[in-house]
This record gives C-alpha cells, sequence and structure tokens, in this order.
C-alpha cells in the first residue's frame, strides 16, 4: 500500500467569502512559502481545503485567523485527513 499524504500533515477546510477569493488566494500564497498546499474542494460554494505540514501549524493558524478579522475567510475547521480529496490508498 502507498499512503499519499504523510503523518506529518494537517488537514483543514475553510469557507472562503465568494467575492474576495481572488484576494484570498494572492495573499494567502504571498504570506509565506510552503506553509500549505490549498485547493478547491467546491468551486460554487468557495470551500477550499488545505494540507498543513504539522511544523507549520501555528503558522497557519496565525494566518487564517487573521483573515476571519478581516472578512476573508467565513469560517475554516480542522478535519481527519482520511476525509481530504487527495487521500488514496493504492495497492
Amino acid at each position: 500500500m502507498i499512503k499519499l499524504i504523510n503523518d506529518d500533515t494537517v488537514y483543514f477546510i475553510a469557507y472562503i467569502e465568494k467575492t474576495k477569493v481572488v484576494n484570498f488566494i494572492a495573499i494567502f500564497r504571498s504570506i509565506e512559502d510552503n506553509m500549505a498546499f490549498d485547493r478547491t474542494i467546491n468551486k460554487n460554494e468557495s470551500i477550499f481545503e488545505f494540507f498543513v505540514p504539522i511544523k507549520m501549524k501555528e503558522r497557519f493558524l496565525e494566518v487564517m485567523n487573521m483573515f476571519l478579522n478581516i472578512n476573508l475567510v467565513i469560517s475554516f475547521k480542522e478535519e481527519e485527513i482520511i476525509n481530504s480529496s487527495l487521500y488514496k490508498i493504492s495497492i
């Protein structure tokens, strides 16, 4: 079996303000290299998923809380990584 996502990654889902998605992406990706891998789960509802190295979790939480305070992010939460769109096990 090959596990595509390793055990040192935490997984988050976030709802982004629809009218501010482009701003969110631009700012998020420019803040810090390799803080997280982001991916759109549902374009129509502006739902994103994030794969965050454990060593970057604290910084990620700081950034996401800042986005909450300026209304770029509606909400976000940590989820089990097995719920992610990329979690797959191959034989």
